[in-house]
């Protein structure tokens, strides 16, 4: 017994030693990555988010109470205020309200990029308002931040990619590789009507992407309701959280629980800091 207790511990010291060895030689493999230039952003860009923010293009969980004269007011928004996108970009409508623009690279043997975002929002509920520090839909800009529904989940996505391809096309730039951004109006409610719908679209045209970049640092589905980049698109992914996450994830989510899966309970939607 004793003879078995020294051998046990001598073990475990090993095994200690092993670790303390690992841990002591261990070196970072996080790959070394030059600073991008800051890049100047027009002032135009935190009024066009905020001017975003105060089109109501709500979600609601009744289809009967959706209102399609904002989500046309808000395509009316971009088409004037990104007049270069527009022309050059030339969305195809989807299911009436989401959008798709194809961005053509310059070397079609590329596989595609994928950036999507969603135009809706959810509800905001009546006895809720008291909570807020803002109007919900004022998209005001006070203390350096905008305010509103929508700030960060998700017009946040929407604007900012538009603000980019525009200020790009004005400066002649085209990609190497062909640009999709992918806008659904439905992802607060399932995106039954315009993700899913825009993933079988991309599928009769045979579009193999290279990666897709999302918003939401984490994503989910319900069963039979379920859609994802490796098992349409491609088998590398790449996530780009809304809330600084990053990793291999599902493309698209549906709703688990009042059609939205990301709000904080109890809380009000963050502002989005002023661009």
């Amino acid at each position: 017994m004793k003879k078995l207790f020294t051998v046990l511990l001598v073990l475990l010291l090993v095994f200690i030693a092993f670790l303390a060895f690992r841990t002591l030689t261990f070196s970072s493999r996080q790959h070394s990555v030059s600073p991008v230039p800051k890049t100047a952003v027009s002032d135009s860009a935190k009024f066009h988010l905020a001017k975003a923010i105060r089109i109501k293009t709500i979600s609601p969980e009744d289809p009967q109470d959706f209102d399609s004269v904002a989500f046309h007011q808000f395509r009316n928004f971009l088409q004037k205020t990104y007049p270069l996108t527009q022309e050059k970009l030339a969305p195809k409508v989807i299911n009436e309200f989401s959008l798709l623009y194809k961005w053509q690279g310059s070397d079609t043997r590329l596989k595609p990029v994928i950036l999507m975002g969603h135009l809706d929002v959810v509800p905001v509920a009546e006895e809720t308002l008291k909570e807020w520090k803002a109007t919900p839909f004022g998209g005001e800009i006070k203390h350096g931040h905008i305010w509103g529904r929508g700030a960060i989940d998700d017009k946040m996505s929407i604007i900012g990619i538009l603000e980019a391809t525009e200020m790009l096309l004005k400066q002649g730039f085209q990609p190497k590789r062909t640009i999709y951004l992918a806008f659904g109006h439905d992802e607060e409610v399932g995106g039954k009507y315009g993700a899913q719908a825009i993933v079988k679209h991309l599928q009769t045209e045979n579009i193999q992407a290279e990666f897709v970049v999302c918003h939401h640092p984490k994503t989910g589905s319900r069963p039979g309701n379920r859609r994802s980049v490796d098992r349409n698109f491609g088998e590398r992914i790449y996530l780009a959280g809304t809330y600084g996450q990053r990793g291999r994830r599902p493309f698209f989510h549906a709703a688990k629980r009042n059609g939205h899966r990301c709000n904080f309970p109890g809380n009000i939607q963050a502002p989005a800091k002023t661009i």
